[in-house]
C-alpha cells in the first residue's frame, strides 16, 4: 500500500512538473509574439542594431554610391532610382524608399518567420531612416566625404559618363562590403536583418538549415545582372556622349566592383554568422558523471555518445563523450564544462557535412 502511494505520488509530481513546463513554454512563446515584451528584452540587441545600421548608412552613401557599384538586393531599386535621376537629390530618401519597400515582404513572410526578427528588423529599419537624414544634412555630409573617399581619391567624380580613376570604383567597393558585411553581420547576430532580401534570405536559411550568406550571394548576383540589363536599358534612352560608356561602365570597373563588393559582404557575414556550422566535441573527464549529470540539469538538447577510453602514456580507464553541436553554442558548452571540471580535455573538430535531423532551437 505505501509503495503504490509513493507510486502515485511520483506521478503526480511528474504531471505537475510537465504542466508547469507545458505553461513556462506557452509563456515564452506569448512573449515571442508580443512586441512590447521583446523591446524590452532586446534592450542591448537594439542599441547594437543602432550601430549596425550607422555603419550600413556610411557604407552605402560614402562609399558604394560614391563608387557607382550596380545594385543588388532589394536596394537595387531605390538606388537604381537615384542613378536614373541625378540632377535631382534623391539620396536622403534612399532609406524612406527602400523602408516602403519592405512593406510587401513583411506581409508576405509575416507568418512564416518568428516574430521577434520582424520587429528587431523593422527598428534596425527605422534607425537607417534617421541615419540617412542626419547624414545627409549638408555640413555632415560634406565633412565624412572630405574626409573619407575625399581624401582617399580627391578627384574621383562617380558618375557613369566621368569615372577616371577606375582604381577607386575597386577600393570604395571594397571598403564599402567590409563596412555593409559587418553591419549586417552584426544585425543577424542580434536576431534582426537589414530587410529586403534579407528576409528571402533568412527564410530559406532557417528552413534549410543552410549558412544565411549562400542564399545572398546567390541573390545579389542575380538582382545585380537584372540592373546590368536596367542600366543599360537607362543608357540607351539617354546616350553617353562616349561610344564607350555603356561597354566601359556596365561591362567594366562597375561589374568588377560590384561583383567584388557581393563576395566580399557575403563571405564577411558567412565568417561572422556561421549559424549552422557544425563542430564535434570529445571530452575526456574524470568527471564525466558530474559533466553527465550536467547534460541532465540544462537538458542538454543535442546527441551524445558515451565511450570506454584507456589512456596509451597513463593505461587508466576512463570515459569519453562525444557530441555534435553548432559553432555559435561552443563557448557556451565549453566554460559549462570547464566549470564542472577546470582541467577537462576537450577536442574541438569542425564538421564538414552531416545528414538527419538536428536540434538549431537554441540559436533560433
Amino acid at each position: 500500500m505505501i509503495k503504490l502511494l509513493l507510486k502515485n505520488l511520483k506521478i503526480m509530481k511528474l504531471n505537475l512538473k510537465s504542466k508547469k513546463t507545458l505553461s513556462i513554454k506557452k509563456r515564452l512563446s506569448s512573449d515571442e509574439k508580443n512586441i512590447w515584451v521583446i523591446i524590452k528584452n532586446k534592450k542591448f540587441s537594439i542599441f547594437m542594431l543602432l550601430i549596425s545600421s550607422l555603419i550600413f548608412v556610411l557604407g552605402v552613401n560614402l562609399f558604394l554610391t560614391t563608387a557607382g557599384t550596380i545594385s543588388t538586393g532589394l536596394s537595387a531599386i531605390p538606388l537604381l532610382i537615384i542613378f536614373s535621376f541625378p540632377s535631382v537629390d534623391l539620396g536622403q530618401y534612399f532609406a524612406l524608399i527602400l523602408f516602403g519597400l519592405n512593406i510587401p515582404l513583411i506581409i508576405i513572410f509575416w507568418k512564416k518567420i518568428k516574430r521577434s526578427f520582424f520587429v528587431l528588423t523593422i527598428i534596425w529599419s527605422l534607425f537607417q531612416i534617421v541615419w540617412n537624414f542626419i547624414l545627409a544634412i549638408p555640413v555632415i555630409n560634406n565633412f565624412l566625404i572630405d574626409n573619407t573617399v575625399g581624401k582617399m581619391a580627391p578627384n574621383f567624380i562617380a558618375s557613369a559618363d566621368k569615372t577616371q580613376d577606375t582604381w577607386a570604383v575597386l577600393v570604395f567597393a571594397f571598403v564599402g562590403a567590409l563596412l555593409i558585411g559587418f553591419s549586417i553581420a552584426i544585425a543577424w547576430r542580434n536576431g534582426a536583418s537589414s530587410g529586403g532580401t534579407d528576409i528571402i534570405a533568412y527564410y530559406f536559411s532557417t528552413k534549410r538549415k543552410i549558412s544565411a550568406s549562400t542564399p545572398l550571394l546567390i541573390i545579389s548576383l542575380s538582382i545585380s545582372f537584372i540592373s546590368i540589363i536596367i542600366l543599360v536599358i537607362l543608357s540607351v534612352a539617354n546616350p553617353d556622349p562616349n561610344p564607350n560608356a555603356v561597354k566601359r561602365d556596365f561591362f567594366g570597373i562597375r561589374t568588377l566592383g560590384t561583383i567584388l563588393y557581393i563576395i566580399v559582404s557575403s563571405s564577411l557575414l558567412g565568417a561572422l554568422y556561421p549559424k549552422y556550422s557544425k563542430i564535434q566535441l570529445t571530452i575526456h573527464s574524470e568527471k564525466y558523471e558530474d559533466i553527465l549529470q550536467l547534460f541532465k540539469k540544462i537538458n542538454y538538447w543535442h546527441g551524445y555518445t558515451i565511450s570506454d577510453i584507456e589512456g596509451g602514456y597513463t593505461n587508466k580507464k576512463g570515459k569519453k563523450i562525444e557530441t555534435v553541436i553548432l559553432l555559435l553554442e561552443v563557448n557556451r558548452i565549453k566554460n559549462l564544462i570547464q566549470e564542472v571540471d577546470p582541467k577537462v580535455w576537450i577536442s574541438i573538430k569542425k564538421v564538414k557535412d552531416s545528414v538527419g535531423t538536428f536540434n538549431s532551437s537554441e540559436v533560433e
